[in-house]
């Protein structure tokens, strides 16, 4: 077994993690087990229906951008430098293109941003003409949706335009959210696991007069409908990396509250539901000392690196910047266990992760450049300590 018991014993996991998912969820959660029954025929890998699409994927993946050089391109002295560095990439077709619709510009002067967004869509693309299971790819996309929502609500209710600020690539146009999140409660033209996630967020809204409640609610509505969406296509792969996700963002928020000193009761109203870790765990740690229970996770085979190095950062800098970069370090654990699968939609949904993790991380750069950031911070927002 590795570093994050993945997988052995295929048939031992897939049964912890349907038992732990029910446990968290149980008395707690809108979704309905007795809707449906979770099989014993969790799937993982072997479809023959997407021979080709392995093939073509490990194929293209040698062009992703290594780990290493994230650290020099931290060093560059500018979105130029960036640029040059990252020419055996797909970035680098992207910003010649662009050079090129762009006659008689200056290198200096091309929005790398723009490059980044075009490379997003190529990949939405790509993902969506070799699926063969849309229900669980679709998934990728949602969470832009949910973005879409968020900053439509915050818009309303702050009176400030954001629709140039909208994500492009959900599955519901942008403007549509936009349009409709002001009565959504009457709409019939949002769907409904965006209806109910923007009626909830107004109400706690109206309830706190609190911004940071929007993001709470559509968040966890969020999670929730894709593991509901994981737990029903039986793909141990997915539901084994969005219950992760869900605890890493758990954990971080319990140390969020606890760091800044609120209610166990805003702790409770502010974890999501899903994850392997039970709620009632948090509930249990939360009267503890932050080094007490950094101690305790230190036990913990999944988490320990995560809570260690995470709350270095935290105590090294004051701030929370550093351990949610750790966070796609360890999704990425998860992630690589696809080369253990021969075919199958795990290795798109591998693939879509690993490139969004890659833009991420050059955005990070590039607004770290742009506002002066230092190497040294830049590297330390991307999850990188003392180099």
């Amino acid at each position: 077994m590795n570093q994050i018991g993945f997988p052995v014993n295929v048939d031992r996991e897939i049964d912890l993690s349907k038992e732990l998912t029910k446990k968290s969820l149980r008395r707690d959660s809108s979704l309905d087990y007795n809707e449906y029954i979770v099989s014993d025929n969790w799937k993982w890998g072997d479809d023959e229906r997407y021979t080709f699409a392995t093939g073509y994927v490990r194929a293209i993946e040698h062009r992703l951008i290594p780990n290493d050089r994230f650290i020099r391109l931290a060093d560059a002295r500018g979105t130029e430098e960036i640029m040059t560095m990252l020419g055996d990439t797909d970035y680098g077709k992207g910003y010649q293109d662009e050079l090129v619709l762009m006659a008689g510009a200056n290198a200096g002067e091309i929005n790398v941003g723009q490059v980044i967004r075009q490379e997003a869509k190529r990949v939405k693309k790509f993902i969506e003409d070799l699926t063969r299971d849309r229900d669980q790819t679709d998934c990728l996309f949602v969470r832009d949706d949910y973005v879409n929502l968020k900053l439509s609500l915050k818009g309303m209710y702050g009176n400030v335009p954001v629709q140039d600020s909208l994500a492009p690539l959900g599955l519901v146009d942008p403007m549509l959210i936009y349009q409709e999140v002001g009565d959504a409660e009457k709409s019939e033209l949002l769907p409904r696991h965006l209806k109910d996630a923007a009626v909830l967020a107004i109400k706690a809204y109206n309830e706190t007069k609190n911004p940071a409640e929007i993001d709470r609610v559509v968040d966890a509505m969020m999670f929730e409908y894709i593991l509901d969406q994981t737990m029903r296509s039986e793909v141990f792969f997915t539901n084994k990396l969005i219950m992760l996700e869900i605890d890493l963002t758990n954990i971080i928020t319990f140390f969020r509250i606890k760091w800044v000193g609120e209610s166990l009761s805003s702790l409770q109203s502010a974890l999501i539901r899903g994850g392997r870790i039970p709620l009632d765990v948090y509930h249990e740690f939360f009267p503890r000392e932050i080094d007490d229970i950094e101690t305790v996770f230190l036990s913990d085979e999944v988490y320990s690196g995560f809570v260690s190095e995470g709350v270095q950062h935290l105590k090294n800098e004051i701030s929370f910047v550093g351990m949610e970069a750790l966070i796609d370090r360890e999704l990425m654990k998860v992630i690589n266990c696809e080369k253990e699968v021969n075919y199958g939609v795990e290795v798109l949904i591998a693939y879509y992760y690993k490139k969004s993790i890659e833009m991420k991380r050059l955005r990070t750069i590039i607004i770290g450049k742009e506002n002066g950031l230092s190497a040294q911070q830049i590297k330390a927002r991307l999850g990188y300590v003392g180099q």
